[in-house]
């Protein structure tokens, strides 16, 4: 297959995959909201998928690397979302056990299968170095999906939201047939003992310290800014119009993000998305209005695509070959899974016992502090070919 055809199949599943995890995973807290669960409840919800991702992604990075493939536990992953998507909001009466469980593991399978596919792009011979042009589609998907889930839910309620992602569960599944499996080599004998060397490497461990705290601020954006939005009078569509602003803003960035890596380097990009992420949780400490939230979310284009990116670049260049899924993976379970635990926790405790101000400003003194700790990096930038 040739490179021109492998980027554009890649993009169009790229583009499937996040617009079928988007139709669902913005509305989540639309949808406990609007059933009637408190801040705390919908906090256990949110902590309780993050540890499914966890366990997942660790399992999946260990045995892709152990197998030497990749698309089939994509595609079983993804059969497990289709299930699960069909349902998650079917019942629009309070019953949290049922709703915990439901849409935690369906959560859940959005983060497994999306870093799945990630790291599956990465590592197809050829497309490592186009993977920010590729995942651009992925931002595309999640704008265009964020602003049609919130027309949905105002106009036709919560549950065609399923149906719409089940079915493009199942194209996607009929693509990734056609897609080139990772460049990987089958290794019978890699074992969890492989896996205790990435946790002697102090460069590693470091990045995943940086990066836990920057997505434990991070991704307390998604949940602050939903009731803020709320507390100013917004619903659901707002909150659509939030998740695409952010997707779309990402996209040019995204696109760049190769060019930006050789001339500037992960570490000082990094520095620079932490930095800016910081100065806009201050800033929505001041808002009035949802319109100044949606100016402020423009600044996603110097945050997230930049955090993704670099931590996948760093990371990747300081491991082994044999370890790259199992590296990538836990740190993607440790850092996005981790802090998905815990933010959601700190962010209900802080927004309940304080103010949404208030944690702003918290959120903002946490990215300052991954700066802080990424000056004491130092790139070793020859481990990979």
């Amino acid at each position: 297959m040739s490179k021109n055809k492998k980027i554009v199949l890649f993009s169009i599943v790229m583009f499937l995959v996040f617009v079928s995890h988007a139709m669902l995973y913005t509305q989540i807290i639309p949808f406990l909201t609007e059933v009637g669960y408190s801040v705390t409840q919908r906090g256990y919800v949110l902590s309780f998928f993050a540890a499914i991702a966890i366990i997942g992604q660790i399992g999946v990075g260990f045995l892709s690397d152990k197998t030497g493939e990749t698309r089939k536990f994509f595609i079983f992953a993804a059969f497990i979302y289709f299930w699960a998507g069909l349902f998650a909001f079917w019942f629009d009466q309070p019953n949290f056990w049922f709703h915990f469980f439901l849409i935690s593991f369906m959560a859940a399978m959005t983060r497994i299968i999306a870093n799945i596919y990630e790291i599956w792009t990465l590592e197809v011979e050829g497309l490592y170095h186009d993977f920010g042009k590729i995942r651009t589609f992925g931002s595309l998907g999640w704008a265009v999906a964020s602003l049609f889930s919130g027309y949905v839910v105002t106009h036709y309620g919560f549950r065609p939201l399923g149906f719409i992602a089940g079915g493009l569960s199942l194209i996607i599944i009929f693509l990734s047939f056609r897609l080139e499996d990772a460049h990987k080599i089958k290794n019978e004998q890699f074992s969890f003992n492989d896996v205790k060397l990435l946790f002697k490497n102090k460069n590693y461990v470091l990045l995943l310290v940086v990066y836990t705290v920057a997505y434990l601020a991070f991704n307390a954006e998604g949940i602050t800014v939903v009731d803020l939005i709320y507390s100013l009078g917004g619903n659901a569509q707002n909150v659509g119009t939030k998740w695409f602003i952010h997707a779309l803003f990402e996209m040019p960035t995204m696109f760049i993000m190769g060019a930006l890596l050789l001339k500037y380097r992960g570490k000082k990009l990094m520095i620079f998305a932490a930095a800016v992420a910081g100065v806009r949780y201050i800033l929505y400490g001041f808002v009035g209005d949802i319109s100044q939230i949606y100016w402020l979310t423009t600044l996603q284009m110097f945050t997230f695509p930049i955090i993704l990116v670099t931590q996948k670049d760093l990371i990747f260049h300081e491991v082994p070959a044999f370890l790259s899924s199992s590296a990538q993976m836990i740190a993607t379970s440790i850092c996005t899974g981790l802090s998905s635990i815990l933010t959601p926790l700190i962010a209900s405790q802080l927004i309940a016992s304080t103010s949404i101000q208030t944690a702003f400003f918290v959120f903002a003194a946490m990215m300052f502090l991954s700066i802080v700790i990424i000056l004491f990096y130092k790139p070793q930038l020859t481990k990979h070919s």
